[in-house]
């Protein structure tokens, strides 16, 4: 155990041997692998393995900022079992095992799991570990994807399952400084600290300069932000901080040129995080007051000004608008 190679060729026996098949489906919706930790219990290594492990593990994240490295940070925070962190960065040295990152994840979102559905935080510090747990979790996940360019799979599972309880308990839990922090670590903003309601409006403005469709999600970003955006970013216009008469205006000005398709791009359903965003599961443009609003407001000029009933009706579903 005191050198590379073995613990590649450990890495490879386990990854041969194992069973997609023989993971679960958790109630969030994401594959859950529960044999990452038996088998890295199941090494039994001794307290210089353990040491050497640690050390070399910790020299992968020298150097210039990567993935791993982030990934990594975040990992150091997220309370682990002994070897798990260590154990993802031995398996992303080139070149990399990619089954045992996907099986690193799915471990991952069983911790989620565990953490979410049967023995959620009871301190503070719990919640901030599992703020820690998500972010590296869909972080190792996206670079997943990225690299296997895996177009077929679906990330985060079934978000609606699990968001809602993850966010409940950032939102009543952390502070601003809390995420604050949070973001530091990963490098970036975090969807975390972008989505919460407890983040404060000056915060989620710079955040939307660099991340727009997750802080347009946001009902906390600035009124005045959001009006002086209308024009360039569509999906503000049914922010729940945007001026209806101003919004209008802007739709009004789209209906005129004959752009309904592209306006309806912005009012679809949220599916997946594959084929939605941010923005489409925050609703607003969907069945908020602001939507309903504009909505009926389309639907009148629609009425009032597409004589051809085959291209009213094309309009409408375009844009997600039932017709009467």
């Amino acid at each position: 155990m005191s050198q590379l190679p073995d613990f590649q060729k450990a890495i490879n026996d386990f990854t041969t041997g194992h069973d997609r098949s023989q993971d679960s489906i958790s109630e969030g919706g994401f594959s859950v692998c529960p044999h990452f930790g038996a088998w890295i219990a199941g090494l039994d290594l001794s307290a210089d393995d353990s040491a050497t492990f640690a050390a070399f593990s910790a020299s992968q994240v020298e150097g210039e900022f990567s993935d791993e490295r982030y990934i990594s940070a975040l990992l150091d925070h997220a309370d682990l079992p002994e070897g798990w962190q260590e154990a993802y960065l031995w398996g992303s040295i080139p070149p990399v095992n990619e089954e045992f990152l996907y099986i690193v994840k799915s471990a991952l979102y069983g911790e989620v799991q565990q953490r979410l559905f049967h023995s959620p935080p009871q301190t503070p510090q719990d919640a901030l570990a599992l703020a820690y747990l998500v972010e590296a979790t869909t972080g190792l996940e996206a670079a997943w994807i990225n690299r296997t360019s895996s177009i077929n799979y679906i990330p985060m599972g079934h978000l609606e399952e699990w968001w809602p309880k993850y966010m409940f308990i950032v939102d009543s839990t952390l502070s601003p400084s809390d995420l604050a922090a949070l973001s530091e670590t990963a490098g970036s903003s975090t969807e975390s600290e972008a989505l919460s309601s407890v983040v404060q409006p000056e915060r989620l403005a710079k955040i939307y300069s660099s991340w727009s469709t997750v802080a347009a999600a946001n009902s906390r970003l600035p009124a005045e932000m959001v009006n002086r955006k209308l024009d360039t970013d569509w999906n503000l216009l049914f922010h729940p901080n945007a001026d209806r008469e101003k919004a209008w205006s802007v739709i009004q000005g789209i209906l005129e040129n004959g752009d309904y398709e592209d306006l309806g791009s912005y009012m679809g359903e949220f599916w997946d995080m594959k084929d939605g965003n941010w923005f489409e599961y925050s609703r607003f443009a969907v069945d908020s007051p602001q939507a309903l609003w504009l909505k009926a407001r389309i639907l009148e000029w629609c009425d009032e000004n597409m004589d051809d009933e085959d291209e009213r009706e094309e309009a409408l579903d375009f844009m997600g608008i039932e017709v009467s």
